[in-house]
């Protein structure tokens, strides 16, 4: 019954993209070919939330494959009575309407979940395009099997922003970001204060010369807004002023130069692979 919804097979990128109204070109870095930008900024490159898409559609769909399987071999087995025959074979297709329906819905929850931050991602590219000309902005940089989200390099520092797209108020407790109630391992102070870090030992600059950044897009921080231990916590409209403030000379133009060419290298390597 479910398929009237879209008037599309559902379980396809089309019938996923018809249901939940995401506009398909937005997935055309994981199909192997990237929608390009009416205008291209120039200093700035990546594709913003091109990663976040890339993960949110391959969680959604590769349960797909599977059922895909079962059903092989559920209509292979009615086919051959044999194996399923009577009421054995009406329980093996209300169980695999049940799976279908089942995955469907955590498709569409996952793909759901993802394009809210990529969005977000989006928000915050277009908030950093308005820093000055000399600064240099990448987006879903591929590092270590992982990708940041924005990497900054202004004249004297270099920025990893992370960004979050949560609604309500979130809180830090303990050296982590709270929301409601929950705990987040991952958003933990000393979490992202490492990753720095190790950032700057792949960049080989100095540690300080990387400074954290946490950018809530929708969400608001109760009382964490400003610096903790390191790492900045920040909502969209406070993000580029705490860009722009001084957070001490820690890179060299020789070490810059070096970092725009690294981080260029990274990308054009992700492109071609």
């Amino acid at each position: 019954m479910f398929w009237g919804l879209s008037g599309v097979h559902p379980f396809s990128l089309w019938g996923l993209s018809a249901v939940y109204k995401i506009p398909l070109t937005r997935y055309g870095a994981c199909m192997g070919t990237e929608p390009q930008p009416s205008a291209p900024l120039s200093k700035s490159r990546g594709l913003p939330g091109a990663s976040v898409r890339a993960r949110g559609m391959s969680r959604a769909l590769s349960p797909f494959l599977v059922m895909i399987f079962i059903a092989g071999w559920v209509f292979g087995a009615i086919v051959s009575p044999s194996v399923l025959e009577g009421p054995a074979s009406g329980m093996a297709l209300i169980l695999l309407a049940g799976g279908l329906l089942v995955t469907w819905n955590r498709a569409v929850l996952l793909m759901g979940r993802h394009e809210e931050g990529a969005q977000g991602e989006e928000v915050v590219a277009r908030t950093l395009e308005g820093l000055p000309e000399d600064w240099r902005v990448f987006h879903s940089v591929p590092w270590q099997g992982k990708s940041l989200d924005h990497v900054v390099v202004g004249p004297e520092n270099i920025f990893s922003i992370e960004t979050i797209q949560w609604r309500g108020p979130i809180g830090l407790q303990d050296g982590a970001l709270t929301h409601g109630d929950q705990l987040y391992p991952g958003y933990t102070l000393d979490a992202l204060s490492s990753r720095a870090e190790h950032l700057a030992d792949s960049l080989h600059v100095p540690e300080n010369a990387v400074v954290p950044v946490v950018c809530m897009v929708e969400g608001r921080f109760t009382e964490a807004v400003g610096e903790h231990e390191g790492v900045w916590l920040t909502e969209l409209q406070g993000m580029v002023p705490i860009l722009l403030e001084d957070h001490g000379a820690c890179l060299e133009p020789t070490q810059r130069v070096e970092v725009l060419s690294t981080l260029n290298e990274w990308l054009d390597e992700e492109r071609a692979g």
